[in-house]
């Protein structure tokens, strides 16, 4: 879809993303790309650069800083502060201090991203910008102000023109590409847009108030200027957002405002309401009503369309008669819904216990990184609603995406997904691979698996494991094994009478936890079924 020069297109292959490329018309000998590698958990993915390199013919090189947040720590953070204990590693005022540590954390990052393998594969050029300054290797400001002037009203902080590396400075005049990956921010006024993407190009890892002033109230200007500086060095230039929710792209050939504009018409913001891309506006790219009228109508087409492609089947949310949360379980007296905490397991005479039909149960094995992610977004809301404690909602609007770090979403594990239905409805999945158990004996691991209330206890456990042995004995494999936390008594139950046994108990570090049933989680029980 076009809306003048901008290119909405819904990505889901390769082919996808080139012809988005393709209406675009990049063209060049040589291209500079600006991802967004912002922090180690959410960033320009190998994927997608990898489809970008592919589609580009001519030498390509990266262009990033040094960030606060590309490093273990800010993942080992995030999940400290769940529970209350945040560390911060670097500050503007000790970051030069730690510049080997942020070399090396910035080495394990393109690591684990597999972004090296990608820039080595494509034998792509990776300069630093903060690396390059801090090592004095900068191109002479007066060069740079006179380019930067030549086009734009000269800039208020003049320390920007010291800051452009040689290296960059040599490949002026190349094709600029600035691909943003679009988050959507609870705070709109920090909505990063391929504008915004620019702004990294500042060598300062911390942006700290010399940039951005008191509560970012000079982030517009420094935007601008930075932005100046660099359409100044490459006056063809690409803007491209990626909606990282929705698998959507967004991009324009020289206005990156109106690119931005409708990026965020796509996540429901007002772009009147960003004073950032306001400010941008009234330098790259005039706003005009006309476009707004004409962005907003393509956008409910856009949406409306796509909601027609993928429309969402129908499934139950359960909740608990009790308290009226979501609820895991049905209860085996009274069949009526229950959460795990209002739950209880206790002896109770065999004539009280209703009797369930067994039902007839369909299972498709599927390559779960090739899954259709609709239909896996559903499957991970079966999972979600039977987590414990009860979630406060589930989202089944949102497609799946496995996150940056989900290790099993290299090839070499080549993960398959049981899926299951009854009765043409979505009644639960298992997720499982060929490995080394922790005997080193080649086995079948399968870790995650949900069953929707609705459907347990009537056979689509049991249907599952048995499938998985047949499975197991056609390829020769003669173990099964899953772990779970010792609260999880339907599971273990459930492995015993299947004819799983205990291989090992390990205990579980940090603070214990309240659980299902009222049991604290303390342990993790892992279980093996021996095959013939």
């Amino acid at each position: 879809m076009k809306v003048d020069s901008v290119v909405i297109k819904k990505v889901e292959r390769f082919t996808d993303f080139k012809s988005f490329v393709k209406k675009l018309n990049i063209s060049g000998q040589v291209f500079i790309i600006k991802p967004s590698w912002r922090d180690a958990k959410h960033y320009t993915s190998a994927k997608t650069l990898e489809w970008l390199f592919k589609s580009l013919r001519g030498k390509k090189i990266v262009v990033e800083s040094y960030s606060p947040w590309r490093n273990k720590n800010f993942i080992e953070e995030t999940d400290r502060e769940r529970r209350g204990k945040r560390k911060t590693v670097i500050k503007a005022t000790n970051a030069r201090e730690k510049w080997k540590w942020i070399k090396r954390q910035d080495e394990w990052f393109l690591r684990y991203s597999r972004l090296d393998k990608v820039l080595k594969k494509f034998d792509v050029e990776y300069v630093n910008v903060t690396e390059e300054v801090w090592s004095g290797r900068v191109a002479e400001p007066g060069k740079i102000k006179e380019l930067v002037e030549m086009r734009y009203t000269p800039l208020i902080n003049q320390e920007l023109y010291r800051l452009v590396p040689q290296r960059i400075y040599d490949l002026r005049d190349s094709t600029l590409i600035s691909l943003n990956l679009c988050l959507k921010p609870e705070n709109k006024e920090l909505l990063r847009t391929s504008t915004l993407n620019i702004l990294d190009l500042i060598p300062d890892p911390v942006k700290s108030e010399k940039w951005l002033g008191r509560k970012n109230q000079r982030l517009s200007q420094t935007l601008v200027e930075i932005n100046k500086v660099y359409r100044s060095l490459f006056p063809i230039n690409f803007w491209i957002n990626e909606l990282s929710t929705s698998k959507t792209f967004v991009g324009c050939p020289q206005n990156s405002v109106l690119a931005d504009v409708t990026a965020t018409l796509l996540l429901g913001f007002s772009p009147r309401k960003i004073k950032h891309l306001n400010h941008a506006t009234r330098v790259f790219g005039e706003l005009s009503p006309r476009f707004l009228v004409k962005a907003k109508k393509a956008v409910e087409k856009f949406q409306l369309k796509e909601r027609g492609k993928h429309k969402l089947p129908l499934f139950e949310i359960p909740v608990c008669e009790r308290c009226g949360r979501i609820a895991q379980y049905r209860c085996a007296v009274d069949d009526k819904y229950v959460c795990c905490e209002c739950a209880r397991f206790v002896p109770v005479n065999m004539e009280h216990l209703r009797k369930r039909e067994r039902v007839k149960v369909k299972i498709k094995v599927l390559n779960k990184m090739r899954q259709n992610p609709n239909e896996r977004s559903v499957f991970e809301a079966i999972e979600t609603l039977t987590s414990c404690p009860p979630p406060k909602g589930v989202d089944l609007t949102e497609e799946w995406e496995p996150w940056s770090g989900y290790v099993y979403g290299h090839k070499e594990y080549k993960v398959k997904t049981m899926a299951v239905y009854v009765n043409n409805e979505y009644a639960g999945f298992l997720d499982f691979v060929f490995t080394l158990d922790p005997e080193e004996v080649m086995s079948i691991q399968f870790w995650e698996m949900s069953i929707h209330p609705k459907f347990q206890n009537v056979g689509v456990f049991s249907a599952m494991i048995k499938r998985l042995m047949r499975i197991a004995k056609k390829n020769n494999v003669k173990r099964l094994y899953v772990s779970h936390e010792n609260d999880n008594l339907p599971a273990i139950i459930a492995h015993y009478v299947l004819g799983g046994r205990i291989l090992y108990v390990k205990e579980i570090n940090g603070k214990t936890e309240g659980g299902r049933f009222g049991i604290p989680r303390r342990n993790e029980l892992v279980f093996v079924y021996e095959l013939e």
